[in-house]
């Protein structure tokens, strides 16, 4: 696993691996920002974009 967000303080926020591209963890909650913060609805399009290709296979 590396670590690919953290917040202010240095918490761990954000997980993943360069050996599964299905694997991802977040400790926030986009879902409450993205009418401030729209970039966080890339998560979700990340996400379904992923599951499709995992469909596909």
């Amino acid at each position: 696993m590396i670590i690919s967000g953290r917040a202010a303080d240095g918490a761990v926020e954000a997980i993943e691996t360069k050996e599964n591209d299905q694997v991802l963890g977040v400790q926030w909650h986009p879902e409450f920002l993205y009418d401030t913060m729209p970039e966080e609805f890339d998560l979700f399009k990340d996400f379904v974009a992923r599951a499709t290709k995992y469909a596909k296979k």
